[in-house]
């Protein structure tokens, strides 16, 4: 195993370089490059410090039936730690040319830490065993001698479901909720919330939606900042919410592969 640590986008951490696979995937003619990377669409509960998944390994189903390996060492993910355009690399490796539609991943155990110390071991269903199974939007066509990227976006606040209410939470159920996206085709969206006299907000929702169907969300940072990564080209709208202060939608941002579209929303008080 070969460790790298490379710089992309915002930050990247390379956690492997890992060449066992159910096929030979060795560098050869016929073969592309193909990298994994994980991101969060963000947890706005403020009682949790850390919210964990073990993988044990990763694979890559072919249009023809056939799975590859394209990870086999356990990795711990805290997904809180990756927001707002933060990924982090899961698997860099020359897989063989073609279609690819489905990842599954091996996922051994998740977890959830509290601020006030309690700690949450949750059921992972059918993860350790079949895999959870998710789909490659669009499909992923690997081309000779050509890089290639895809996205897992773990959307906490509906994979980990809370038992109680925010502020007096019982316990979670895990009902994950992953999206995998080939970059290639993707662009992003990223922008800033702000208030009174154009004072980032942080802690404000951000939803992107296409045709009324919810696609991913993002909460602001300290700043007022955030960014959705791999969305499909079209058009969405995005909607900017926070306790206390009026919502304000914009129906009509174009998403094109490859680019960055910037929006700003500035909220008022509730009267």
């Amino acid at each position: 195993m070969k460790s790298i640590i490379q710089f992309t986008i915002a930050l990247i951490l390379l956690l492997g370089l890992i060449s066992c696979n159910d096929k030979s995937v060795s560098s050869q003619s016929g073969t592309g490059s193909l990298r994994i990377v994980a991101t969060d669409a963000p947890f706005d509960f403020d009682t949790v410090a850390s919210a964990k998944l073990t993988i044990d390994s990763i694979k890559l189903r072919q249009a023809s039936g056939n799975t590859i390996t394209v990870m086999d060492e356990q990795v711990t993910l805290d997904l809180l730690q990756l927001r707002n355009g933060l990924v982090e690399t899961l698997s860099e490796i020359e897989v063989p040319a073609g279609k690819y539609d489905e990842i599954m991943l091996i996922v051994s155990s998740a977890t959830v830490d509290l601020k006030d110390e309690r700690h949450f071991d949750l059921k992972v269903p059918s993860g350790a065993q079949s895999g959870l199974k998710v789909f490659v939007s669009p499909d992923l066509t690997v081309t000779t001698g050509l890089s290639h990227d895809v996205l897992l976006d773990f959307d906490l606040s509906r994979s980990f479901v809370v038992q109680g209410t925010s502020t007096d939470i019982k316990g979670f159920n895990f009902k994950p909720a992953i999206r995998a996206v080939n970059l290639t085709s993707a662009g992003s969206i990223s922008g800033s919330v702000q208030g009174l006299n154009e004072v980032g907000l942080s802690g404000a929702t951000v939803t992107v939606t296409k045709n009324d169907a919810t696609v991913a969300t993002a909460v602001t940072d300290e700043f007022g900042y955030f960014k959705v990564l791999g969305l499909t080209e079209g058009t969405y709208s995005v909607t900017a919410e926070k306790e206390g202060y009026s919502s304000l939608k914009n129906d009509s941002i174009s998403v094109t592969a490859g680019n960055e579209v910037t929006t700003q929303f500035i909220l008022t008080v509730n009267q």
